[in-house]
Protein backbone atom coordinates (compact mmCIF):
# COMPACT_ATOMS: atom_id res chain seq x y z
CA UNK A 1 0.00 0.00 0.00
CA UNK A 2 1.63 3.78 -1.05
CA UNK A 3 0.85 6.67 0.49
CA UNK A 4 0.73 9.84 -1.71
CA UNK A 5 1.75 12.93 0.89
CA UNK A 6 -0.09 15.55 -1.47
CA UNK A 7 -2.74 17.24 -0.75
CA UNK A 8 -5.97 17.45 -3.27
CA UNK A 9 -6.67 20.27 -5.15
CA UNK A 10 -10.10 21.67 -5.14
CA UNK A 11 -11.19 20.17 -8.56
CA UNK A 12 -9.81 16.70 -8.29
CA UNK A 13 -12.21 16.55 -4.86
CA UNK A 14 -15.27 17.46 -6.71
CA UNK A 15 -14.45 15.14 -9.23
CA UNK A 16 -14.17 12.27 -6.28
CA UNK A 17 -17.32 13.78 -4.81
CA UNK A 18 -19.22 13.15 -8.13
CA UNK A 19 -17.83 9.48 -7.96
CA UNK A 20 -19.15 8.89 -4.07
CA UNK A 21 -22.47 9.23 -2.14
CA UNK A 22 -21.15 9.93 1.60
CA UNK A 23 -20.42 13.83 2.63
CA UNK A 24 -17.21 15.15 3.13
CA UNK A 25 -15.60 18.59 3.41
CA UNK A 26 -12.78 20.40 1.81
CA UNK A 27 -10.76 22.65 3.79
CA UNK A 28 -7.22 23.72 3.28
CA UNK A 29 -6.42 20.62 1.20
CA UNK A 30 -7.39 18.40 3.97
CA UNK A 31 -10.84 16.29 3.56
CA UNK A 32 -12.91 15.71 6.38
CA UNK A 33 -15.60 12.99 6.52
CA UNK A 34 -19.13 14.45 7.76
CA UNK A 35 -22.18 12.93 9.59
CA UNK A 36 -24.68 12.54 6.94
CA UNK A 37 -28.55 13.50 7.21
CA UNK A 38 -31.29 12.27 4.57
CA UNK A 39 -34.00 15.00 3.75
CA UNK A 40 -36.95 13.33 6.02
CA UNK A 41 -34.52 14.22 9.18
CA UNK A 42 -33.92 18.05 8.20
CA UNK A 43 -37.35 18.73 7.52
CA UNK A 44 -38.24 16.77 11.01
CA UNK A 45 -35.67 18.79 12.82
CA UNK A 46 -36.65 22.21 10.97
CA UNK A 47 -40.04 21.42 11.68
CA UNK A 48 -39.31 20.87 15.22
CA UNK A 49 -37.79 23.75 15.87
CA UNK A 50 -39.97 25.90 14.19
CA UNK A 51 -42.44 24.77 16.59
CA UNK A 52 -40.26 24.50 19.66
CA UNK A 53 -38.74 27.87 19.64
CA UNK A 54 -41.43 31.05 19.68
CA UNK A 55 -40.70 34.17 17.04
CA UNK A 56 -38.35 36.85 17.54
CA UNK A 57 -41.41 38.62 17.49
CA UNK A 58 -42.10 37.20 21.19
CA UNK A 59 -38.94 37.26 22.48
CA UNK A 60 -38.18 40.12 25.02
CA UNK A 61 -34.90 41.89 25.47
CA UNK A 62 -36.05 43.34 28.47
CA UNK A 63 -33.24 41.62 30.38
CA UNK A 64 -30.11 43.66 28.09
CA UNK A 65 -31.85 47.14 29.96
Amino acid sequence: MSCDPRLPTASEFVACKLRQGSKHQFRAGAIYAMAGATDDHIQTVTNLVAIVRPPASWRTLSHLC
